[in-house]
């Protein structure tokens, strides 16, 4: 089952080509024929009809084993061929391609099926999870630094075999995008196919079909949540946030379209969209002589591996007439550590430019603070999930104390995510956190209303109430023995 070529063709009578009047029998005419109807010219793999048609003889002459069918994946794939060469490109592909030949050496079937996209066949005792973690980072050196690029994998147990082969890939290649940042960053590059994923993939669809409509009719809407200075109680600063707002679903969350838009490239599309809103706006407020307040953007990792980010930034920022100051960049903290020289580099060129950036989500990874150590930010966004636990523990608030010092020192401005109480608040407060961003101040509003908070009454201004002495005698407790 593992030769795709060497096919014994019965000798024919040969025949002159008329390009170089060479004598080419009919035999190497056929072979030729052949490897180029069903067989990859790069990879030597099989081109998908030839895989469906050998993996299903292989199906149906071994009813006796059990077989896996998976859908392989090179995550960003094209920053390879941006960034290094299509050469180099070329290169991992053909190394992808020896390991899987490798692997179907004792039995199975291997394909490639365009691009970075690869699928195997093979007895589900042959293939171990040790050797999916093995295959699954691929790391690239350059002049000036080191990339690793990740792969994932979608898994199909074979219990029905009369399931078309193509239909079988599809489902790999659904559980294959069913594969979350977070798994990866727990190291299960894999996901197994199951019924569910079915309805999550005619969702999506329908999302992903929807979506340039959408901007066209700007079903987009651009949300700011303010940033609040605690002891004053007034806004300083806010965060854009995107709205999808459907004629026929209406609002749509977040959480269901912008992960599904960057694993399918569109993010940077919705991105620039809110950008240019973000922008259109403080420029109305400029020119009307209205208070505007810095406006921190979100950055998606995708738009951190194309090469005209820092451009299209700056074209923003001049064709609106802004000052520098007052346009941020958010950067995730799990963007950093998927390629931190890349990162690294842009912040700086940022920073240059007199752009602050904003590192965001700290502490949701795991190495937070050699990241903190490494990227010269200047802001500081305390992740959400430390104030979650902020009552009912201890060693949240010692943590928090911790961090909020330790930036304080670094000469770093610190906002905390998620605050939803008073007593969060004041908390925040004792420990020398000045700002807050959270529901308890303001829920993300659109840009009409978010003029109303700017012009409204201040909130909790605890610098008017007597500051640390008074919250202690509220709470009648040490701030740092807080339950």
């Amino acid at each position: 089952m593992n030769t795709h070529h060497d096919q014994v063709v019965k000798k024919q009578p040969t025949e002159k080509s008329e390009s170089n009047n060479q004598t080419v029998s009919r035999e190497e005419l056929e072979r030729q024929l052949f490897i180029l109807t069903n067989i990859d010219p790069l990879t030597q793999l099989d081109k998908p009809d030839y895989f469906a048609e050998r993996t299903r003889i292989m199906l149906d002459t071994h009813p006796e084993q059990n077989f896996i069918l998976v859908y392989w994946n090179v995550k960003r794939f094209k920053v390879i061929n941006d960034v290094f060469s299509s050469d180099t490109g070329n290169r991992v592909l053909v190394n992808i391609s020896a390991k899987l030949k490798k692997l179907i050496a004792k039995q199975g079937t291997a394909g490639r099926l365009g691009d970075d996209k690869f699928v195997f066949c093979v007895p589900q005792k042959q293939l171990h999870k040790k050797w999916l973690l093995e295959s699954a980072n691929i790391t690239l050196i350059s002049d000036t630094a080191a990339y690793t690029f990740k792969s994932t994998f979608g898994i199909y147990e074979i219990t029905d075999r009369k399931v078309p082969i193509t239909l079988m890939c599809d489902r790999a290649k659904l559980a294959q995008q069913s594969v979350a940042e977070f798994n990866l960053v727990q190291g299960k590059p894999y996901a197994y196919y199951d019924r569910n994923l079915r309805q999550q993939m005619l969702e999506d669809q329908y999302l992903l079909s929807q979506m340039n409509f959408a901007l066209a009719e700007g079903q987009f809407q651009t949300y700011l949540q303010p940033v609040y200075d605690i002891g004053s109680g007034k806004i300083v600063s806010a965060e854009a946030l995107v709205r999808w707002r459907h004629p026929v679903h209406g609002l749509i969350p977040p959480v269901k379209f912008i992960s599904l838009f960057e694993k399918n490239g569109l993010i940077s599309q919705l991105d620039k969209y809110v950008w240019n809103q973000v922008a259109e706006e403080m420029e109305k407020r400029l020119q009307t002589g209205q208070t505007c307040v810095p406006v921190s953007i979100n950055v998606s990792r995708v738009d951190f591996f194309t090469t005209t980010l820092l451009e299209e930034l700056d074209e923003i920022i001049k064709n609106h007439h802004l000052p520098d100051n007052l346009l941020r960049v958010e950067v995730t903290e799990s963007a950093y550590t998927d390629d931190p020289d890349r990162i690294l580099t842009i912040v700086r060129e940022l920073r240059l430019k007199g752009i602050s950036v904003l590192l965001d989500d700290f502490g949701s990874g795991y190495s937070s603070f050699n990241t903190l150590k490494d990227i010269p930010v200047d802001i500081l966004k305390i992740d959400m999930k430390f104030l979650e636990g902020f009552e009912s523990s201890d060693r949240a608030g010692c943590i928090l104390e911790t961090i909020v010092a330790m930036a304080r020192r670094l000469h770093l401005e610190v906002i905390a995510e998620g605050v939803e109480t008073e007593n969060q608040a004041r908390f925040l407060y004792e420990i020398g956190c000045r700002h807050v961003q959270g529901f308890f101040y303001a829920r993300p509003v659109p840009a009409a209303e978010f003029s109303a908070l700017l012009s409204g009454p201040v909130k909790l201004a605890l610098d008017k109430q007597g500051g640390a002495d008074n919250f202690l005698d509220t709470l009648g407790a040490n701030p740092k023995t807080l339950p």
